[in-house]
């Protein structure tokens, strides 16, 4: 898995130890950001210079500061995260899980834990912060 961050011309390349972090105007590798676990999917946040990486095996989502190259936390337990992505303007993590059929909407300043469950009218989520289930899609300006 592969993210760009436009803005500094960073590129991160997601590997079963971390995240490699290159230098895109020259080409040179800067360093690797060490995580525990292999990790599937990653988003960059172009406002924050904050990069997000999850673990489908660990359920977590990882948070990397851009400009330190450093991981900040493992800000999240979300059920096996799938993919991301994340809304610069409003700053909202959105994390899919491709088994229980759901997307957990975070917000970066105040990330919930939610647990999937399924219901017989469809999956549905457990949060401890309110997030927004976006079924069939999430309208907005």
């Amino acid at each position: 898995m592969l993210a760009i961050n436009p803005n500094t011309h960073m590129l991160y390349a997601v590997g079963n130890d971390g995240v490699s972090v290159i230098d895109g105007r020259v080409g040179h590798y800067i360093t690797t950001i060490k995580l525990d676990y292999p990790n599937e999917a990653m988003t960059v946040n172009l406002v924050t210079n904050t990069i997000y990486v999850d673990s489908f095996s660990a359920n977590t989502v990882s948070e990397i500061n851009g400009t330190t190259n450093r991981l900040i936390a493992f800000k999240n337990r979300v059920d096996r995260p799938d993919a991301l992505a994340v809304n610069p303007v409003t700053n909202t993590i959105y994390v899919a899980n491709r088994e229980a059929n759901v997307v957990s909407v975070l917000n970066e300043n105040a990330l919930p834990t939610v647990t999937p469950t399924n219901t017989p009218g469809g999956p549905t989520l457990t949060p401890t912060i309110t997030p927004t289930l976006c079924e069939g899609g999430c309208g907005g300006p």
